[in-house]
């Protein structure tokens, strides 16, 4: 649990303050909007699973109002619910700063250049685990059909510097990472209905994805009851990398949910 008091209680202190949307402020500030509004970067839920469950948060804020370049800050923690005492079995802390280009001023076409981007573990000793990056990031709606709308995603990264604990990491987290969305699938009937393909490569030559990782995300919600329910989530991953502590080791896991 040592973990979870020294840095998930302060992430969630710092979402809090930032205004991670317009209406949540931190205690200190009810009363008065954070100058800095934050707003949602990676994906953020909670997913139960065996043998641990999955908690990731995310978000993403202008370092100047009228600037394109943001400072995000993910969290993902995976959580040993059913072993004694639950503890947090790995934390991984990702903050990045990046700069993102509009292509013809069309808001759902982006590059972002990432100037830096910092994954690591927060252990010492044999279980540390940490890189450094560049990278460069194309997203766009590629097409729609019906009410559905499509989406790609596709990342590729350079290295600059790892732990001796993981100076292999780039044969099971890849050099690059491909994000699939099909949204609005199921029509108006649902307020969300997405499904979302991503995969990374892995391999000697660290592109190959079928020794990297794959994962399949749906997320239903409904637009009767959007006020009420939460975004139901089901989660399979398969392949290498999911965690830091256990980027070499192939695991498959289902876990199911909410979004939010």
């Amino acid at each position: 649990m040592k973990v979870f008091s020294h840095f998930f209680i302060p992430f969630i202190v710092l979402a809090a303050g930032l205004g991670f949307s317009s209406q949540a402020f931190s205690y200190a500030n009810e009363n008065a909007t954070s100058k800095w509004q934050a707003e949602g970067y990676k994906p953020n839920y909670f997913l139960y699973g065996d043998p641990d469950s999955k908690l990731s948060l995310s978000l993403k804020v202008k370092v100047l109002e009228e600037s394109d370049f943001y400072l995000a800050y993910s969290q993902l923690m995976f959580w040993e619910l059913s072993a004694d005492s639950s503890p947090f079995k790995d934390v991984n802390y990702n903050p990045e700063i990046f700069y993102r280009r509009y292509i013809e001023d069309q808001p759902s076409t982006w590059v972002d250049v990432g100037l830096f981007e910092h994954e690591s573990n927060g252990q010492g000793g044999q279980y540390s685990r940490g890189w450094n990056r560049f990278y460069l990031l194309y997203s766009a709606e590629t097409f729609s059909w019906d009410e559905a709308k499509f989406y790609t995603s596709f990342k590729a990264w350079l290295p600059y510097s790892k732990e001796d604990t993981n100076d292999d990491i780039t044969e099971y987290r890849g050099l690059w990472e491909l994000n699939l969305t099909v949204a609005s699938f199921l029509g108006s009937s649902f307020d969300r209905s997405d499904l979302i393909f991503r995969i990374y490569g892995g391999g000697r030559a660290s592109v190959d994805p079928t020794n990297g990782g794959q994962e399949i995300t749906l997320r239903i919600q409904s637009a009767t009851f959007k006020s009420l329910l939460p975004v139901f989530t089901i989660q399979y991953f398969h392949g290498y990398g999911e965690s830091l502590l256990s980027y070499n080791q192939n695991e498959s896991v289902w876990r199911v949910g909410i979004g939010f």
